[in-house]
């Protein structure tokens, strides 16, 4: 739906990317389920004045909803909510952050967002990847076995613990030294490290 000027006018998506399916979780079905017998319920109080216009979301005789009541509408409930004042354009933004944040990968995204390319998606979407990142990092960590921090010897903050006889003023020497016990190499050249 295209707005000129306060007329609206409905046509076909400019690209092929423009018609897609779009997923939907189990509670948005249900509420887009009761929303649909409410329709009904007006479809048939209204009878042979009700207007089919084929869209999900309409005034009480089946018309379409003009672009700028839907605006209005959603800024009164989000001041409403005691939301901050967003575009409802920016919902769609809104929608793409929190699924990158939730791990939905980033071929999905673009995907449900019609992008061309993933580029794209990634460009629109760069301040959000350091939390995708993060998140990852801890994902990861998560599936990995340790045993527990303090018998390894490491802190809360996983530094090495002067509780445990760990010199921290150097770590690489520290590592070096708890294997002391197989004495200092004797290959020129060899680093501790090595």
């Amino acid at each position: 739906m295209v707005q000129l000027g306060w007329a609206t006018e409905v046509g076909e998506p400019k690209t092929d990317t423009g018609t897609r399916t779009v997923s939907l979780d189990d509670d948005t079905l249900s509420v887009l389920r009761q929303w649909k017998q409410t329709e009904h319920a007006e479809a048939r109080a209204w009878g042979a004045a009700w207007t089919d216009s084929g869209l999900v979301f309409t005034r009480e005789d089946g018309a379409g909803l003009h672009p700028a009541s839907v605006t209005d509408l959603f800024q009164a409930v989000s001041a409403r909510g005691g939301l901050p004042p967003i575009r409802l354009h920016d919902l769609r933004h809104t929608a793409a952050s929190l699924a990158l944040q939730a791990g939905v990968p980033m071929k999905v995204v673009s995907e449900q967002l019609g992008h061309s390319s993933l580029a794209i998606t990634a460009d629109t979407y760069t301040s959000v990847l350091p939390a995708v990142a993060q998140a990852a990092a801890e994902a990861v960590a998560g599936i990995v076995p340790r045993t527990r921090r303090a018998s390894a010897g490491l802190g809360t903050d996983g530094q090495l613990s002067p509780a445990q006889g760990w010199p921290l003023r150097n770590p690489a020497r520290a590592r070096w030294q708890s294997v002391g016990s197989l004495g200092p190499r004797t290959t020129k050249g060899a680093h501790p490290e090595g």
